[in-house]
């Protein structure tokens, strides 16, 4: 799961606006940096992300984070629009 966030945001980073944040405790982005793109891992705790995806992410699971894979995606692309050069 947390691959598939690091490369939507990667994506994001590509296709962006820009940036518009709220405040998550504990949130965090590592960058990887290489000659033909940037690599992204997105860590968001899953309690606020719960509260602000409205839907049940806890306890989590391998098959609840599958089950909301797609909404999952598209919530973070429209809600992250990191911007670059």
């Amino acid at each position: 799961m947390l691959r598939f966030l690091a490369l939507l945001l990667g994506v994001a980073l590509l296709f962006s606006s820009p940036l518009r944040a709220h405040n998550m405790p504990g949130s965090g982005v590592a960058l990887e940096f290489h000659p033909d793109g940037v690599g992204a891992e997105l860590v968001l705790p899953l309690m606020e992300l719960e509260l602000a995806f409205k839907q049940p992410l806890l306890p989590a699971s391998p098959d609840l984070l599958t089950k909301h894979e797609a909404a999952l995606r598209a919530y973070v692309a429209e809600h992250i629009h990191p911007v670059s050069p």
